[in-house]
């Protein structure tokens, strides 16, 4: 258990007070939060579990001090901390709190105690109730298991939309066992949840026993499955995401849980955010989505946990935001991002990934690569996000050339999966991405899989960038430290030198050529089928994506992009 501070653990929600037995969010025991017998002792005492019977001096702290440290710091609770039922907000933020032997707390200013009192009531329509979006932290099932908070803050305003930072969900993950006992076990036992709905990849429904092995082991816990989906079309249909929530509601189904990636767990975000807010018709959907002109403002949290056992590397998983398409009007695909939104648990299993076929494993891999890039690249970057991209650059890069060398290689899909972690949590962070996100975002809907456009993309826009970046020596130290990184890690610098590269003369668009060919992934567009005459339509609408403005030379004309185009057109 991590502490922050004086010892108190950070939440997304902002305070916590009130001692009680209730039920805790989720409908889960009142036990997650507090087992009402234990207290834990913060820094003073070495952080750690007081003894049965030890007194605990009480401490005295301001609220404003604990809510900065909560939300900067923020991590879903571990059990136990403080006995609470409630989450409060930045109101009472001049009140102070004593936290005493008992674990009970007590606000000691009046306006305080009516400001908290309105919010209960709702009086207050600006706060959005956080009870059941932040799920706490996952107590490990066996020895075996690990099982963490997947980050130690929450996202970042930048890209939370309408929704208040504090009530997006950060998911925990899990690892070391079989998905099947994993996902049965915090099914019944974190989640206390007794009725599941299933959305499975229509490959692994199709060409492997995984989904009839998940349901067995399920049912074997006494859990009931009451409906399953097999396969969701790519770009996530609004029409398929209500047929899951009309099914899912009619069954009662109190958890769901994906097997799979990309699209699956797109559509499983919206679909938990429908069944809160009653949605039967995908029409209905449209009022919901960012891009709303006419939004719902009253919009209730999902109150059902989601669990993603992911078979790729995608990382959709690891944040709130989800993409469907609107395939009964606009054919448009738009983005939802609600307060409660967000994966619950995510469950990885190398050995369940062996089953994913390798390029589809790789080409994933290289749009988490690109993600770390143009996070370096960025000229909004920090030291923070600089760190976190260049460890998922020294997982990623190494063990997918593991993964390619030999595809049932279980460590090498491991450490893959832990690269991922790292390179979304600068897309959570609100670090903007570039040109080759901006441009792969088109590709997408012409169909073109998105770690695919990024294998095309990325090593084109960092050639660009540098070719036009007279003027900005950033982009070329940022781009120089990423080369640094790269020939530092003797599995990628020898595959440099097989290409017949040197650390003199190669730029990074060269690297990374020569890495995603050693991958044995497409370089040019004509390898995907998209010609020549594409090209002009591509360019212009590559400038309605949020991403072309934050390319290091923003991408202002459909003439810029067209030049980088024409670079891989093959």
């Amino acid at each position: 258990m991590a502490t922050h501070g004086m010892g108190l653990v950070a939440s997304d929600a902002p305070l916590l007070t009130h001692q009680t037995s209730a039920p805790g969010p989720w409908g889960g025991p009142a036990g997650w939060l507090t087992n009402g017998s234990t207290s834990w002792i913060g820094e003073r005492h070495g952080g750690r579990r007081k003894e049965e019977g030890e007194p605990l001096a009480p401490i005295r702290v301001s609220l404003r001090s604990l809510y900065t440290r909560l939300v900067r710091n923020a991590r879903p609770i571990p059990d136990p901390v403080l006995s609470c039922d409630d989450y409060l907000y930045p109101s009472a933020l001049d009140a102070e709190l004593i936290v005493g032997s008992s674990a009970t707390t007590k606000v000691r200013k009046e306006e305080s105690k009516e400001k908290r009192r309105k919010e209960k009531q709702g009086e207050n329509q600006t706060n959005i109730d956080t009870r059941r979006t932040t799920p706490p932290s996952i107590p490990q099932m066996t020895p075996s298991e690990t099982c963490h908070p997947a980050f130690d803050e929450p996202p970042s305003s930048k890209v939370s939309y309408r929704a208040a930072v504090g009530t997006l969900v950060s998911p925990n993950v899990s690892y070391g066992l079989p998905y099947t006992e994993a996902c049965a076990q915090h099914v019944k036992k974190t989640f206390t949840a007794q009725r599941v709905y299933i959305i499975c990849s229509g490959t692994l429904s199709r060409e492997t026993d995984n989904l009839q092995r998940l349901v067995a082991a399920l049912e074997a816990s006494g859990i009931k499955v009451v409906g399953v989906k097999k396969g969701m079309r790519s770009h996530t249909p609004w029409s398929q995401i209500i047929e899951i929530t009309n099914e899912a509601r009619a069954g009662k189904a109190d958890c769901l849980v994906t097997l799979g990636g990309g699209s699956l767990t797109d559509g499983a975000k919206i679909a938990v955010l429908a069944l809160a807010n009653d949605l039967t018709e995908p029409s209905q959907l449209a009022r919901y989505s960012v891009e709303a002109t006419d939004p719902i403002l009253d919009v209730k949290p999902p109150t059902i946990p989601l669990i993603c056992i992911p078979t790729s590397l995608s990382g959709g998983e690891y944040f709130a935001l989800a993409g469907g398409t609107d395939d009964i009007v606009t054919k448009h695909k738009q983005a939802f991002l609600h307060g409660g939104m967000g994966v619950s648990l995510i469950i990885l299993d190398a050995e369940l990934c062996l089953g994913t076929p390798r390029y589809h494993w790789l080409s994933t891999g290289v749009r988490s690569v690109d993600h770390c890039v143009e996070a370096l690249c960025s000229l909004e970057a920090t030291p923070a996000s600089d760190e976190a991209a260049e460890a998922g650059l020294r997982l990623l890069i190494p063990w997918l050339l593991q993964t390619q060398a030999d595809e049932f290689n279980v460590e090498a899909r491991h450490q893959c999966q832990m690269g991922v972690r790292f390179a979304m949590r600068n897309v959570r962070a609100g670090i903007p991405m570039g040109g080759s996100h901006a441009i792969g975002h088109q590709l997408g809907p012409m169909g073109v899989a998105h770690g695919v456009t990024s294998c095309i993309m990325c090593p084109e826009v960092m050639k660009w960038n540098i070719a036009h970046g007279h003027g900005i020596p950033e982009i070329q130290k940022k781009q120089d430290k990423i080369r640094d990184i790269l020939w530092s890690e003797n599995a990628i610098a020898q595959e440099f030198t097989k290409a017949g590269l040197t650390q003199q003369d190669a730029d990074l668009g060269d690297l990374l050529d020569a890495i995603i060919r050693a991958l044995g992934l497409p370089r040019t567009l004509k390898e995907v089928g998209i010609g020549q005459d594409q090209i002009d339509t591509l360019s212009k609408r590559t400038l309605d994506d949020a991403w072309a403005s934050t390319n290091p030379i923003p991408l202002t004309t459909a003439a810029q992009v067209k030049s980088i185009l024409e670079t891989v057109v093959g």
